[in-house]
């Protein structure tokens, strides 16, 4: 009964609190901009050890109760939730099926985009017949950079909130293996 659980921890005081409880894994941590919230994925169905599929859940940090909030949808594997800079939003990469990594088998990798206030979730990239991975917000919120799998190279692509103008950012015979922004500049690990 191992688990991996989420913290939150303040200096100074004795110990961590553990968000939210219960005996469940979480992984991929994302806290909001505004530090009310946190992001993170976890199956927290009544059967964990033997259910294959993972979602997208918001925590409130400052609400003793540590209310807990759904964003994607029962079946599938949700991962890398990432928050748009108004907190408003949220992307996260999540595949319908058995994603056992690397299979053949594997159902494709689409990105969504979930506006928390209206309660819907809109899949960006349902026509794209390749996996993508590491989606994050531009400093605007006008745009989704994420990682583009294409015939053995991994390209920097973005598009639109409303699942617009896709576009390859950098693409050619590379692969870019992270990507950060801050201060209007975009960094990347990238080989060729």
């Amino acid at each position: 009964r191992r688990r991996d659980h989420l913290y939150v921890y303040t200096p100074g005081e004795d110990k961590p609190e553990q968000l939210p409880p219960g005996d469940f894994d979480a992984s991929d941590p994302a806290w909001s901009p505004d530090g009310q919230h946190i992001a993170f994925v976890s199956d927290r169905s009544a059967s964990p050890d033997s259910y294959y599929g993972r979602n997208v859940w918001t925590v409130a940090v400052n609400d003793k109760n540590h209310p807990l909030t759904k964003i994607s949808a029962d079946e599938g594997t949700a991962r890398s939730p990432a928050w748009s800079p108004d907190s408003q939003s949220i992307t996260y990469v999540r595949s319908v099926g058995p994603d056992v990594g690397g299979s053949a088998l594997t159902p494709t990798r689409r990105l969504e985009v979930a506006a928390l206030a209206e309660g819907t979730v809109r899949v960006l990239t349902e026509n794209l017949d390749r996996n993508v991975s590491d989606p994050r917000f531009d400093a605007a919120g006008k745009r989704i950079n994420f990682l583009l799998q294409d015939e053995g190279k991994i390209h920097l692509a973005s598009i639109g909130v409303d699942g617009s103008n896709i576009r390859r950012n950098i693409d050619g015979d590379l692969t870019v293996d992270d990507h950060a922004e801050a201060g209007g500049v975009r960094a990347v690990l990238a080989g060729d």
